[in-house]
């Protein structure tokens, strides 16, 4: 079990999307619900609506992380990986669901 503290980055000066955590692999959900960055204005739920499923991965490929973001098409769809995956757990990459229902790494 980890006793590491959640953190959230701000990353706005270079990414406008916002996005949450849906579901946490690794923490016992205790990740769930979180949203950014900092500055996000919408709640999980409104993230959720409007949002492209997200999933983030450590460098041996294993699942951390799965959530939703505003945008999944420049660079503020690395987003979650740059504000929380990468600092809370050493993600290294992020795939989005694409139209056809496979998701795609960034």
């Amino acid at each position: 079990m980890r006793n590491q503290k959640t953190v959230v980055s701000d990353f706005t000066g270079i990414t406008s999307g916002q996005w949450t955590i849906t579901k946490d692999q690794i923490d016992d959900g205790r990740s769930v619900g979180t949203v950014g960055p900092h500055s996000a204005t919408l709640s999980a739920e409104e993230i959720r609506k409007q949002g492209h499923h997200f999933k983030m991965y450590d460098d041996d490929g294993n699942l951390y992380y799965e959530g939703y973001s505003t945008t999944n098409d420049d660079e503020s769809a690395f987003g979650p990986l740059w504000d929380f995956g990468e600092p809370n757990a050493g993600c290294t990459g992020i795939k989005y669901r694409g139209k056809s229902g496979s998701y795609e790494w960034l």
